[in-house]
């Protein structure tokens, strides 16, 4: 059965509309796999040195942190990891066990470098232990034990699905208890190190961690069959929704204006943009401390990090576009609407938006006024070309988005993921061979002045931009039709 469900996958993949754009994905993530494993590989075998070259001890030092590697794990898995989508329709009117398509349908989510990919740092590390001494069985064990932990990290993902909060809760935890330990005294890291230290000295212990990973998969297990049914996550809760007068007095001047922004406000689809663009805002407190602009590599860097903060929103919503209307798709097709109207409105969304991340910002010049040349020349870059960019690249992510609130467990696919931040490279990458470029003929500032230069150049060019744009989504007109019928 289980090779039954692998070739009805394949036939899925090559069949699909977008095949050859997924199969060049698959190859980009393929080598971004063998990449983040060789580092992991390394990292797990060499981490001992660096604890050894402290002055620390090495089994304490590495239990202290677990907690933060698991709940960062957590958070990375809610923001890129794609949970596991079957489609059910087709199954069910075959003589195949419902209990057996929902474990195969739990069972993909383990095939992911999201969970298997924690070995590469986990067996050098178990080996380098038991190279410095410490009990063969009892590292283990530890070890089983902490891989129990991932795969509960995996099943949270899915039993936790749509819930922003989550998200929230977990980022707010780690932010207040760094802050704690770094500004007070107290060393709370010395009991959560404990804790993981019990599955090493104590053996039996691991036997925990692995019925509390097999108790939450088994109620996975009845969440997934207890959707598995065609009605399931159809049913929608009708509520008033409130006008806006300024949204009504829209229609007449752009009525696919007011409607994106009504996307924006009413769905909690499209309302997960707008965190995201919260997220990316907030990188330049992570990037931003002890800079030097004068720094070659440093001013580069800085640049790339400025077109992610005022950038966030641009990046998560126009590369969705017209993916953001796939229900009404066809419809929209039928109606005497001209094409460049439909995406000179997205484009206004947004430069709307990216106006608002910009102007926020600029909170950063408060660190430091070396931030004032990359800033200014990622905010006229981002909104002179790589809004149109964004547009362009969406009309290769032919992905349907299912706005619904109440969405079902099989149906449901994340709004942002790792192979739309592929495509997405040229929006980074272009600035920053001007800036090079620039800057290594004449000066950094001069970078920096070019960058932003070039954005100005796009919004003049923008009409000439927006007739090729234009052409290229009437071109696909007909396969992203029919990749917004396919399931998959």
């Amino acid at each position: 059965m289980l090779s039954k469900f692998i070739y009805l996958e394949w036939k899925a993949f090559t069949r699909s509309a977008s095949f050859q754009v997924n199969l060049v994905l698959k190859i980009l993530l393929g080598f971004i796999g063998l990449y983040s494993a060789v580092t992991l590989l390394l990292f797990g075998f060499f981490i001992v040195d660096l604890i050894k070259e402290m002055d620390l001890e090495i089994f304490d030092t590495l239990n202290r942190y677990v907690l933060y590697y698991l709940f960062l794990d957590l958070a990375v898995r809610f923001m890129f990891q794609k949970l596991p989508v079957t489609s059910i329709r087709p199954l069910l009117a075959l003589p195949i066990s419902k209990r057996k398509i929902a474990l195969y349908t739990m069972g993909k989510s383990f095939n992911s470098f999201y969970v298997w990919g924690h070995l590469f740092l986990l067996v050098p590390l178990t080996v380098r232990l038991v190279y410095e001494g410490y009990n063969p069985s009892a590292v283990i064990l530890w070890t089983v034990s902490i891989f129990c932990f991932i795969a509960i990290n995996n099943l949270l993902n899915i039993s936790l699905q749509n819930k922003n909060w989550v998200l929230i809760a977990i980022l707010a935890f780690i932010g207040i208890t760094a802050s704690i330990h770094y500004f007070t005294n107290w060393d709370y890291l010395a009991y959560t190190g404990a804790f993981f230290t019990l599955f090493y000295s104590i053996h039996w212990l691991f036997a925990l961690a692995v019925l509390a990973g097999l108790g939450l998969g088994y109620a996975v297990f009845h969440i997934y069959l207890k959707n598995l049914y065609l009605d399931a996550g159809m049913a929608i809760t009708v509520k008033k929704k409130k006008e806006w007068k300024w949204i009504q007095q829209l229609n007449a001047k752009d009525p696919f204006l007011q409607n994106d922004i009504r996307l924006l406000i009413r769905n909690k689809r499209s309302r997960s943009t707008l965190f995201l663009s919260l997220f990316f805002l907030a990188y330049g407190l992570m990037f931003y401390k002890d800079i030097d602009i004068s720094n070659m590599a440093n001013s580069s860097s800085t640049l790339l990090f400025s077109l992610f903060v005022t950038g966030g929103f641009i990046f998560t919503f126009g590369q969705y576009v017209p993916s953001w209307d796939s229900a009404y798709y066809p419809l929209f097709m039928t109606q005497n609407v001209k094409y460049k109207a439909y995406l000179e409105s997205k484009w206004r969304i947004l430069v709307i938006g990216g106006l608002c991340t910009s102007v926020l910002s600029l909170f950063y010049l408060l660190m430091s006024t070396q931030l004032l040349y990359p800033i200014l020349a990622a905010i006229a870059y981002n909104l002179g070309v790589n809004t149109q960019l964004a547009l362009l690249t969406g009309a290769y992510i032919r992905t349907p988005i299912d706005l619904s609130q109440n969405k079902n467990i099989f149906g449901d696919k994340k709004a942002f993921n790792i192979q739309t931040m592929l495509i997405s490279l040229p929006m980074f990458l272009l600035p920053i061979l001007i800036f090079l470029i620039t800057s290594t003929i004449s000066s950094t500032k001069h970078g920096f002045i070019a960058v932003g230069i070039t954005g100005i150049i796009g919004f003049a060019l923008k009409n000439m931009f927006f007739d090729r744009i234009t052409k290229l989504y009437k071109k696909h007109k007909y396969v992203t039709l029919q990749s917004y019928k396919k399931t998959k």
